[in-house]
């Protein structure tokens, strides 16, 4: 009679654990859902400007308009490389691998600001780096991380005419993690937009698509980290990200 009732009491505390995990599927699969609507149509918008000035670019040049040619030839690489970033954030979205390797954050931070530094897009952008040179190796994806640092120091870049971008490591011994802050002189997120930011789809900027940051935190949770935001209208924004050193994720579970 005990066993029975043990069973019973077992039963009744499996079913909801059981119902919240299809739940919680039931979510990822539906933000995953609205993440590739959102991508699809902003990748038919893009073409169809493509579309439009690369008709406006034949005309062009077959009138010797060479300024307006440049012009739509400009607009057309302008477009294919925002195009460029969707694809990537859907691929990263839909990776499932655990590639993490042991790496340096401090090496990744200077290559990743080396590399972008001379794009245009940063073009009068301060870079200041403010790591900690005692800093332990992390388990992480390299690739991964990088995406998420240049999502945020594109944003930054994106609100800021020329500014400071600042990046600094810490380790945390409680908790035995990695933290990181970005954090720029920008305009900073009206009150109350904060726990938005990391929505798909939502977003302040006029074409923008709002899911770089939504990739960013399923990033940074898969590595078993968060990734909070801190700001003040007219000061700045900063991202807060911090990752175990082993970076024990829900690989391919916590999705979004």
């Amino acid at each position: 009679m005990r066993e029975t009732q043990i069973l019973e009491k077992g039963t009744a505390h499996s079913e909801p654990k059981e119902i919240q995990g299809h739940l919680m599927c039931s979510a990822r699969s539906s933000a995953m859902d609205r993440m590739a609507a959102e991508i699809g149509h902003a990748l038919n918008n893009h073409l169809a400007v493509v579309s439009g000035r690369a008709e406006l670019l034949v005309f062009n040049i077959k009138r010797g308009e060479v300024n307006r040619a440049l012009q739509s030839a400009e607009i057309i690489s302008e477009q294919t490389e925002r195009m460029k970033r969707l694809t990537k954030i859907l691929m990263n979205a839909c990776v499932w691998d655990d590639r993490k390797a042991e790496c340096k954050i401090n090496d990744l931070v200077k290559d990743l600001i080396l590399f972008i530094q001379p794009q245009k897009r940063f073009e009068g952008v301060e870079f200041v780096l403010k790591l900690d040179e005692e800093l332990p190796t992390v388990k992480i994806d390299r690739d991964q991380i990088q995406e998420v640092l240049f999502n945020l120091y594109n944003n930054a870049a994106e609100v800021m005419a020329g500014g400071r971008i600042t990046t600094r490591t810490e380790y945390q011994r409680e908790g035995n993690s990695v933290r990181i802050t970005v954090s720029d002189t920008g305009p900073g997120i009206a009150e109350g937009l904060e726990r938005k930011v990391f929505e798909p789809g939502f977003t302040t900027k006029k074409g923008g698509h709002g899911l770089g940051l939504a990739v960013c935190r399923r990033i940074v949770r898969d590595h078993g980290g968060t990734i909070q935001v801190k700001s003040r209208v007219g000061e700045g924004t900063s991202f807060v990200i911090t990752i175990p050193l082993d970076g024990t994720g829900m690989a391919g579970k916590n999705r979004l």
